[in-house]
């Protein structure tokens, strides 16, 4: 990830983000699976956010992205 340029700043802010389903089940497959990435792709492309690297795995999910400084992680 490099450095954003703000009016007055520049910044780097990075978030990892790893989502786990109830006892692990392995859910995240298929069908499932593709469109979960194709969400979480559009979500990213509408908030300004890079994606540094995203992984779908039957059990678990994995998001690292870069976000421009006005963003904040949520419940």
């Amino acid at each position: 990830m490099k450095a954003r340029r703000g009016a007055y700043t520049i910044y780097q802010l990075g978030y990892h983000f790893v989502w786990i389903p109830r006892y692990r089940r392995r859910v995240l497959v298929g069908a499932v699976a593709e469109r979960l990435d194709e969400l979480i792709r559009a979500v990213c492309v509408a908030r300004y956010w890079e994606i540094a690297a995203l992984s779908v795995q039957p059990d678990h999910m994995y998001l690292s992205v870069s976000c421009p400084r006005r963003t904040r992680p949520r419940r």
